[in-house]
């Protein structure tokens, strides 16, 4: 059985950054800030530790 996550303010970052990232890597360079780079970085994280909490949970 798959993992259910709520609706996580995370998970609308990650796919804002992702879109982001697509239009600096194919469209325009120089679109993504340091401050928008560290940002990202922290909140793929904070992702990360809540996947591996949910894992822990459901073995």
């Amino acid at each position: 059985m798959g993992l259910v996550f709520p609706k996580l303010a995370c998970l609308t970052d990650l796919d804002r950054m992702r879109r982001k990232r697509h239009i600096a890597t194919y469209d325009e360079a120089g679109t993504i800030t340091e401050f928008e780079a560290r940002h990202a970085l922290k909140t793929a994280k904070e992702f990360l530790s809540l996947v591996k909490s949910s894992l822990k949970i459901s073995e």
